[in-house]
C-alpha cells in the first residue's frame, strides 16, 4: 500500500478509536472462498455453521449490513462470501478513490430506505 494510503488509514483509526457500534471493514489481497475453505479445514468433528463462523479470519467481524460495490461493475468478486449472504448490495457507478465524505449521507439514506427481509 502507499504511504498515503497507510496514513489516511492510520489516521481514520485514530479518529474513530471511540466508535464501537460501526464496523468499516477494507480487505486487501483477500477471497472469500479461500476464507470459507480454511474455515473449514480448521474444524475437527461435524461442520456446523457456529463452528465455521467461529474459524472465519476475523471472527469478530458480524455479518455484513451493505456491501458498497463501487467503479461501476455489478458482482461481488468473492468479497466476504459467508458474511454478506443477507447484505444489502449497492452499485455505484465511481471509483474508490472518487468517494467523498458528501457521499455518506446518500449511502445511509439508501440503506436506511430499503426493506430488509433476511432471506424471506
Amino acid at each position: 500500500l502507499s504511504e498515503n494510503l497507510i496514513k489516511a488509514v492510520e489516521e481514520a483509526e485514530e479518529k474513530t478509536k471511540d466508535c464501537k457500534e460501526n464496523i468499516l471493514g477494507l480487505c486487501f489481497n483477500y477471497g472469500g472462498k479461500q476464507e470459507i475453505v480454511d474455515a473449514t479445514n480448521k474444524i475437527d468433528g461435524e461442520v456446523t455453521i457456529e463452528k465455521l463462523e467461529a474459524n472465519l479470519y476475523h471472527p469478530e467481524i458480524p455479518a455484513l449490513d451493505m456491501v458498497i460495490r463501487t467503479s461501476g461493475e455489478e458482482r461481488i468478486s468473492g468479497f466476504m462470501l459467508w458474511r454478506m449472504a443477507y447484505a444489502e448490495m449497492l452499485f455505484l457507478n465511481k471509483k474508490w478513490p472518487d468517494m467523498t465524505k458528501e457521499d455518506v449521507p446518500k449511502i445511509l439514506e439508501e440503506f436506511v430506505g430499503r426493506q430488509r427481509r433476511f432471506g424471506k
